[in-house]
């Protein structure tokens, strides 16, 4: 004869165990940890993993075997539009970070000093002071100056009119 009294008492201690176990239970599924620190470049390479406000974001590459540029704009768009009707992503898009490349590029010409090195002033940044060169790049500015994409460009005109920016 089965005594049931005992047997669900077996099981739910077991049951209890088991939960008890889950509960204390921590899988921890960050491999880059485990890796030697020791060595200098995965050192190096944890702390821009742990420092980089890029590494918590996902990149989709969408591409066609052919020219269609129409084709590839809604298609990023029914990704875009699914991705953020999911509700898994805390932010779908360029927007935040589209903002931020003006600013990106006002740092970088307010630093160019430090971005060339001697031999990269000597190959390609003293070649374009010369009189004809600079002259030829002050008529191209008058000129752009006259078209709407020139509008908003007066900061990047004035810190960086040789457009030395465009070397890095």
């Amino acid at each position: 004869m089965i005594n049931y009294r005992l047997l669900s008492t077996v099981i739910l201690f077991f049951a209890l165990l088991a939960v008890i176990g889950f509960a204390r239970l921590k899988i921890d599924t960050d491999v880059i940890h485990s890796l030697p620190t020791n060595e200098k470049a995965i050192a190096d390479a944890l702390d821009i993993f742990e420092n980089h406000p890029v590494h918590d974001e996902i990149a989709i590459d969408i591409t066609l075997n052919h020219d269609d540029l129409g084709t590839l704009i809604k298609c990023a768009g029914m990704v875009e539009k699914d991705l953020k009707k999911s509700g898994l992503f805390a932010e779908v898009g360029m927007t935040k970070i589209s903002s931020l490349i003006p600013e990106l590029a006002l740092d970088i010409t307010h630093n160019l000093p430090l971005l060339f090195s001697t031999a990269e002033l000597h190959k390609s940044v003293a070649p374009l002071l010369t009189p004809t060169k600079i002259r030829t790049k002050v008529h191209r500015i008058f000129a752009d100056l006259s078209a709407m994409d020139a509008i908003g460009q007066a900061k990047f005109i004035a810190a960086d009119p040789l457009g030395l920016k465009n070397l890095i």
